[in-house]
């Protein structure tokens, strides 16, 4: 337990916690990937409830790893990797990949930024975070990752675990939610580093109005016409616009 500080990880040790955890998330269909299996306490509940369903763990911890893969090695895949350094377009030919995670809490923007970039391959997934950046996740539109997670999956927030179902224990609440990738017609799809990347420029300055921010890449007088004409007050910051505003605004600079 005490690598458990290095890797900035707190364990589960709730077994009933962890058993809610993955009755929620079947039935499946697909291959179950679960990151960071840790203590191996959801891998567990895995087994026991996979009903055919093939199995990965990533550990990035070798000795974590060696422990799962003596454990389940013979059942499951048991990969020795940091999640965050794996490309799913790469690395597996399945095409509905489901995942399941106690995610550490110092990784939590990245892991996201990982699920939108491979999101091409993710079916749905639950994971349990920070109970206050979930919330900012999956219930505000006040920054360039909450919006494009939005966009790209449906979400909803299932419940609460305290700190003393960890250890060691944390100082803060976490939440667990669930998510699945929402599939567009081709006409609603976008491009979406490019719409990321457009995000970001709106929230880059937070006290600055988004004119002012998308002012050194986008002509003013363009963006202007565009939000009088959907009757956006000019001095509008972007944590006051709503997803469909974004979408029109990129859409037509960079679209039209």
């Amino acid at each position: 337990m005490k690598r458990s500080a290095r890797f900035g990880q707190n364990f589960l040790i709730n077994k009933k916690v962890a058993e809610k955890i993955v009755k929620i998330f079947f039935p499946v269909h697909g291959v179950i990937l679960e990151i960071g299996a840790g203590n191996g306490i959801l891998t567990d509940f895995l087994y026991k409830y996979r009903k055919g369903n093939k199995v990965i763990a990533v550990e990035f911890d070798r000795e974590l790893f060696v422990k799962i893969e003596k454990r389940y090695g013979y059942d499951f895949e048991v990969i020795n990797a940091n999640i965050l350094e794996i490309n799913l377009n790469d690395n597996f030919s399945d095409k509905n990949i489901n995942l399941i995670s106690n995610v550490p809490y110092y990784i939590s923007k990245d892991m996201i930024d990982w699920v939108i970039f491979n999101r091409s391959k993710i079916k749905r997934g639950i994971f349990m975070m920070q109970k206050e950046f979930v919330n900012k996740l999956i219930k505000k539109e006040d920054s360039a990752q909450s919006i494009l997670f939005r966009f790209l999956f449906c979400s909803k927030k299932l419940f609460n675990v305290n700190p003393g179902s960890f250890y060691p224990q944390p100082k803060i609440v976490s939440s667990v939610f669930l998510f699945e990738k929402i599939i567009r017609k081709k006409r609603e799809e976008v491009d979406i580093k490019g719409f990321y990347a457009f995000l970001k420029k709106c929230f880059m300055n937070r006290r600055k109005t988004l004119v002012n921010n998308l002012s050194v890449v986008l002509n003013g007088e363009l963006l202007k016409s565009i939000l009088i004409k959907n009757k956006i007050n000019l001095n509008v910051r972007a944590e006051e616009l709503k997803l469909e505003n974004f979408l029109e605004i990129y859409n037509k600079v960079f679209i039209d």
